[in-house]
């Protein structure tokens, strides 16, 4: 009876160890679709899901509307599954959204300049542009790493990271070849409205 009871107890000990283990090896991730803010009109919530994590970030309607509808739209038609951050320039931003994945692509339409007086400051959400074409945003938009004034005033900034920042600066971290592309692609595994 008793090395019975010595093996039970032995069992639960390695059975509760065991569980420990794995429990501190797995790793935490940011933030899950049920964490995440639920997404209102007045404030739209999406995921932008890659291979380091998430990225939960909420939209600014009130500032952007035409932005903010259009990259919505984009957003659940499924527009960026599979796309990339074709750009990561460390201590500036995360560029992504292109269908081309080289910086040149689009939607097939554009948006017009929606400027506010918002600053770019770290996790910004602003939407990417043919050089001084004020109108020529459509799909391609940029996460800020850091406080970036002189873009103020001068691209449509659309919202914000709430959470996720850490995975934006893993991201930020990875080897890029010419023009900052990453050496290897960094998916958009999925971007979706947390409904």
């Amino acid at each position: 009876m008793t090395r019975i009871l010595f093996a039970l107890c032995g069992l639960w000990l390695a059975t509760a160890c065991s569980q420990q283990a794995s429990e501190q090896a797995a790793p935490k991730e940011t933030a899950t679709a049920t964490d995440a803010p639920k997404s209102t009109p007045e404030r739209p919530i999406v995921i932008i899901e890659t291979d380091s994590g998430r990225i939960v970030t909420e939209f600014y309607p009130q500032v952007a509307p035409i932005t903010c509808d259009s990259i919505l739209s984009l957003v659940n038609q499924g527009f960026y599954n599979g796309l990339t951050f074709h750009r990561i320039v460390p201590g500036f931003v995360l560029q992504g959204g292109d269908p081309k994945g080289n910086g040149t692509g689009d939607a097939g339409f554009h948006i017009p300049a929606e400027f506010s007086s918002r600053p770019h400051v770290e996790g910004s959400l602003s939407m990417a542009r043919a050089g001084d074409d004020i109108n020529s945003s459509s799909c391609q938009f940029f996460v800020c790493l850091t406080t970036i004034p002189h873009l103020d005033g001068q691209y449509n900034l659309f919202g914000q990271v709430i959470s996720g920042m850490e995975v934006a600066h893993k991201l930020e971290r990875v080897p890029r070849g010419p023009m900052d592309r990453p050496v290897e692609p960094v998916y958009i595994r999925r971007m979706f409205e947390n409904k």
